[in-house]
């Protein structure tokens, strides 16, 4: 991944930040590639690749991956009382920002 021609623990990292950045980044593949001109009118680049516009959408797409997952959590797990079921959406959106802060930041 860093182009060094060699695998090592440092790879790992960055195929982290790809797989997150992979929705956002396949947006813009689209934009480019299929719709030109959208592409142009929000001024995308190829920097815009792991960029701000694609780290916002992979975020969306992830939150709404997480209340999905989340919720069939729930249901797999039987009925709870609704106390529960809050306790644990919090500790998804929770964990969901942290580890995009972490992903974005670093």
């Amino acid at each position: 991944m860093n182009l060094d021609g060699s695998i090592t623990i440092s790879d790992v990292w960055l195929w982290i930040k790809w797989l997150y950045f992979y929705p956002g980044d396949g947006l813009v593949y689209f934009l480019f590639h299929k719709a030109p001109s959208i592409a142009s009118f929000f001024e995308m680049t190829p920097s815009s690749y792991g960029g701000v516009f694609s780290g916002m959408v992979s975020f969306i797409f992830f939150g709404i991956f997480s209340v999905i997952a989340t919720s069939r959590l729930v249901d797999f797990w039987g009925n709870h009382d609704s106390d529960d079921m809050v306790s644990l959406f919090i500790f998804g959106a929770v964990v969901f920002i942290a580890v995009t802060l972490f992903i974005t930041i670093t």
